[in-house]
């Protein structure tokens, strides 16, 4: 058995999430008690329910959407149903992948491409209307929204969690591109309830061949 660790490691590198009037808060890994003086090391962690790799609950962006609170345990483990859309840069067509992402309890990975895959707003459609239980995101992956409908500010998350489809973020791409069809995945987020999602663990398991 193969384990591929999907998930970004929490230190000094870990880019933390700002706009213009806005950040997250920040990672900070403290001292808080050392062997020499106590016997035992512990540290304090400050950090926000979306720094790093991290599980968006629909209570992210939608007013009374689902929160860890709500978070079936069973949606956090399934067959992966890989979306490789890494060499496009526009894709309007998903129903190759239409047989394999609507069967039962599968995880849909989306990769994209490194410089943004953009999905037309029926492609996204589709997508959403398989109804997978949690969607993971590799890469920057975009939609085009017609002018005449507006467009949110975070067009492609806002409409997952608008389904109530959970979706986990900021995964490491490389090791994300090892993961293939039928491979399990399993999404490991800190226990932490009634919030709008939880940095997590984010690894796949590939059986030996």
């Amino acid at each position: 058995m193969r384990v591929i660790d999907l998930s970004r490691p929490l230190d000094e590198t870990t880019g933390i999430f700002r706009e213009s009037q806005y950040s997250d808060p920040p990672l900070e890994i403290l001292p808080w008690a050392d062997i020499p003086s106590n016997g035992y090391a512990v540290q304090a962690l400050h950090l926000g329910t979306q720094t790093g790799t991290h599980l968006d609950m629909p209570g992210h962006m939608i007013a009374g959407g689902r929160t860890t609170a709500r978070l079936d345990p069973h949606t956090l483990v399934g067959p992966a149903v890989v979306l490789d859309l890494s060499r496009a840069a526009r894709v309007d067509d998903l129903s190759a992948w239409r047989a394999a992402a609507t069967q039962p309890q599968v995880i849909l990975l989306v990769r994209a491409h490194a410089d943004g895959t953009h999905l037309t707003l029926t492609a996204l459609k589709e997508m959403i209307a398989w109804r997978p239980k949690l969607i993971i995101i590799a890469g920057p992956l975009q939609v085009e929204v017609p002018s005449d409908e507006g467009r949110p500010a975070y067009p492609v998350l806002m409409a997952l969690l608008s389904a109530d489809i959970p979706v986990v973020e900021d995964v490491d791409e490389a090791q994300a591109a090892r993961v293939r069809d039928g491979d399990w995945l399993v999404v490991a987020p800190l226990p932490v309830r009634g919030t709008s999602g939880a940095p997590c663990r984010v690894l796949g398991i590939q059986p030996d061949l």
